[in-house]
C-alpha cells in the first residue's frame, strides 16, 4: 500500500504541474498576441525612436508652425461651413414664415438680431 500510495501522490504532482503549465502558456500566448498586435500598429516604440525623430527634426519650430497653420485653417474653414448651413436654415425658417400670416412677436426680434450675429460671425 505504501507503493502506491507514493505513485499515486507523484503522479497526482504530475497531473497538477502539466495543468498549471498549460493554464501559464495559454495566458502567456495571450499576451505576446496581444502585445505583437499592439506593435504591428505602431503604438509600441522605443524611447530611443522617439527621441531621435524629435531631436534630429529639421525645423520643429517650422513643422510646429505649419501644423499650427493647417489646424487653424481646418477649424476655420469647418465654422465657415457650419455657418453657412445655420444661416440657410434660418433663411428658410423666415422664408416659410413670410409665406404664412406671421403676427410679429418678441421673437422675431430675436430671430433678426440672431441673423444678424451670424452674418457678423462670417466677415
Amino acid at each position: 500500500m505504501k507503493g502506491s500510495t507514493i505513485i499515486f501522490t507523484i503522479g497526482g504532482g504530475i497531473l497538477i504541474c502539466a495543468i498549471v503549465y498549460g493554464v501559464y502558456r495559454t495566458l502567456r500566448k495571450g499576451k505576446k498576441t496581444n502585445s505583437k498586435s499592439v506593435c504591428a500598429t505602431k503604438v509600441c516604440t522605443d524611447e530611443s525612436d522617439f527621441a531621435d525623430s524629435v531631436v534630429h527634426s529639421p525645423q520643429p519650430e517650422r513643422d510646429l508652425a505649419d501644423a499650427k497653420r493647417q489646424t487653424g485653417a481646418s477649424v476655420y474653414a469647418r465654422h465657415q461651413e457650419a455657418g453657412q448651413i445655420v444661416n440657410e436654415a434660418m433663411n428658410r425658417i423666415v422664408n416659410d414664415n413670410k409665406d404664412s400670416d406671421v403676427v410679429v412677436t418678441e421673437n422675431s426680434d430675436t430671430l433678426n438680431h440672431m441673423s444678424g450675429d451670424l452674418d457678423d460671425l462670417l466677415k
